[in-house]
């Protein structure tokens, strides 16, 4: 039998040449090279699109509130309204006791009414009916002492033709003693005759020639004096009506009745009515993108997706660079302006102490994009 001829072995596959260099270095860092343009690409993308948003500025809603009390204090009498109410300018919130000064004031009134009258008859001089008394009590003295003098006369000749007689021993030593007696007394009720009757002449002349004028400037000052004081007791007694200076709403009352208030010490705390506002605080690099009387929108975590009206009224002059209000986290290391904000709505809603927000859009989404600037 023969044998068949062994089969050849087939030939092996020619070898692949070896990649080049570049070939291996691109399959290498290709993901990485992909992923660094996708990443460039999303920074632009989002650069753009912070470029477009507005800018953003926190601070908080404040107010102006007052703190009433009395110039005089006191013990509190009745407190007539209560936390939270609302009440027009000069309604009374607090009473205080005021006996001891209504009994002040009628006395006041009293010497008031007394200088009143002092006052008008200086200035007025003296009534037709006292210038007549008196032309009446001159005549009558004038007639007394007239008729004095009479009775000096005819006693002094009696006594002369008395002593004659005593002479020649027809008239007694008592007889002759009491006709000097009687010419005595006729001498010295001449004397007091005329006396009075110089006092009721000069009474007259200066009833008739009016007050002094250094009197009625006497009178007159008395008399501003006691209306002084009386005005100033009425004051006091309005003192013990602690009233609310504007419409407002009251925020706390820190007395109730019975207490004893010190004098200018806060009975209570109200809230000017309308007097909302809001504090913000911008950046310096900002500072041009805000001016007085511009319009901003304002929003507040307590009311998400609304926002207020307000409007500019002041921006400081001064900056500062620690404010006293919550700033956002970028905005922490700038020099800010404190800028205030008066609110045209939301009065009602928003409370005193909010965080609040407002947002100023950029003068232009494409001309100021900056996708470098780290600022």
């Amino acid at each position: 039998m023969v044998e068949a001829p062994p089969i050849p072995a087939p030939p092996e596959p020619p070898q692949a040449a070896p990649p080049s260099a570049f070939v291996g270095t691109i399959k290498k860092y290709g993901k990485l090279l992909a992923l660094a343009v996708v990443a460039g690409v999303g920074y632009v993308a989002h650069a753009a699109w912070e470029a477009r948003q507005p800018y953003e500025w926190s601070g908080s809603v404040e107010a102006r509130t007052v703190s009433v009390g009395s110039r005089i204090g006191g013990r509190v009498k009745s407190v007539l309204v209560h936390e939270g109410q609302q009440v027009e300018k000069g309604s009374v919130l607090i009473v205080l006791e005021a006996w001891k000064l209504e009994s002040e004031k009628l006395i006041a009134q009293a010497d008031v009414d007394a200088a009143e009258a002092v006052y008008e008859k200086l200035s007025n001089g003296a009534r037709p009916q006292e210038v007549a008394q008196a032309y009446a009590k001159l005549a009558a003295a004038r007639a007394a002492a007239e008729q004095a003098y009479t009775s000096v006369l005819h006693e002094s000749s009696e006594l002369n033709r008395t002593k004659t007689l005593f002479a020649h021993g027809s008239v007694s030593t008592a007889d002759h003693e009491a006709v000097q007696t009687r010419s005595r007394s006729a001498n010295a009720f001449l004397a007091q005759a005329s006396a009075r009757a110089k006092e009721d002449e000069a009474a007259l002349k200066l009833l008739t020639a009016g007050t002094r004028t250094e009197d009625i400037r006497a009178a007159r000052a008395q008399l501003a004096m006691a209306k002084a004081r009386l005005s100033q007791i009425e004051v006091q007694i309005e003192e013990t009506n602690i009233r609310a200076p504007n419409a407002v709403r009251v925020e706390s009352i820190a007395v109730r009745p019975g207490d004893i208030l010190r004098e200018n010490a806060p009975a209570a705390t109200v809230l000017e009515v309308g007097q909302l506002y809001v504090r913000i605080y911008v950046p310096e690099p900002h500072l041009g993108r805000i001016h007085v009387g511009q319009e901003v929108p304002v929003s507040v975590d307590s009311f998400p997706g609304r926002t207020f009206r307000a409007r500019v009224d002041h921006v400081n002059e001064v900056g500062e660079f620690t404010p006293r209000k919550l700033i956002t986290t970028e905005d922490r290391a700038d020099e800010v302006f404190a800028t205030r904000l008066s609110l045209l709505e939301g009065d009602a809603e928003l409370k005193a102490g909010m965080a609040a927000f407002i947002h100023v859009p950029k003068a232009s989404s494409h001309s100021s994009f900056r996708p470098f600037s780290w600022r």
